[in-house]
């Protein structure tokens, strides 16, 4: 399936991103366009201005990224012999303070059958490197997984944004890491591990404390679960000599042992 041609979807209806979600249905069995674009809205769906409404989107259309994108994913593609999956751009919510600097204007959202990238104008092109790399490899590794979203524990959720992560160093270098993975020193990390995530790594979205282990809310270290999963993958693949692609083939139940064996 490769890149869509969104281009042309926000063109014709990009002023009103709910009708154009309309085009998103067929790729989410029940939901209706309104159910979707509420959803994107979360990962950093654009939200169109009163002001200059065309200005962020017409920014986007003439921007190259549907063929720089088209050829960092074919390239990853044969790397991490991964799903063919339809991806689509569009623009961030330029107006969310959180995902322009944290995120240095770019968000991403992957399914085992799908990836979402929303981009901001101006990006280097590393960045978006890092972006397609980070998030094809969630695609990936819910691949192998053939798990529902409903049923991945926390701990299956901070293995792979610490996979994606560990693949964002080695396809682009430390540096294009995010933030959270140099936010604390290991021995804090293997604390918190053993203290915080591990007598709840069994808990899943819909329990309450999912999101705020993950991201560090209400009182816990500032994204705690993603440090943590980081950590995790990396203390894995340098002292048991996995490399990331076999480390994700492995269930959890397998790299729980590693775990244990290290810890």
């Amino acid at each position: 399936m490769s890149v869509v041609n969104t281009k042309k979807w926000l063109s014709e209806h990009g002023e009103n991103p709910i009708k154009l979600c309309e085009k998103l249905i067929k790729y989410f069995n029940g939901s209706s366009q309104k159910e979707i674009y509420d959803y994107l809205c979360l990962y950093g769906m654009y939200k169109p201005s009163i002001f200059n409404k065309r200005k962020e989107i017409e920014q986007l259309i003439t921007s190259n990224y549907w063929k720089e994108v088209n050829k960092h994913y074919t390239s990853l593609r044969l790397k991490f012999k991964g799903p063919d999956i339809p991806i689509f751009i569009f623009p961030i919510n330029q107006r969310n303070s959180r995902m322009m600097e944290e995120n240095k204007g770019k968000s991403g959202l992957a399914f085992y059958d799908k990836l979402f990238l929303f981009l901001s104008p101006n990006m280097e092109e590393m960045e978006l490197k890092a972006l397609i790399t980070h998030e094809y490899h969630h695609v990936c590794r819910l691949d192998s997984m053939n798990q529902k979203d409903e049923e991945l524990t926390l701990l299956d959720t901070i293995l792979l944004e610490g996979m994606a992560e560990h693949a964002v160093k080695k396809e682009c270098g430390e540096e294009r890491n995010a933030f959270w993975t140099k936010l604390y020193q290991t021995e804090q990390l293997e604390k918190w591990y053993k203290e915080i995530i591990l007598p709840k790594q069994n808990i899943t979205k819909k329990d309450q404390l999912f999101q705020e282990l993950l991201y560090g809310m209400k009182g816990y270290p500032r994204m705690l679960g993603y440090s943590v999963g980081f950590y995790l993958v990396e203390q894995i693949i340098e002292n048991h000599k996995y490399t990331l692609h076999s480390l994700e083939k492995l269930t959890k139940k397998q790299i729980c042992k590693i775990i244990q064996s290290q810890t």
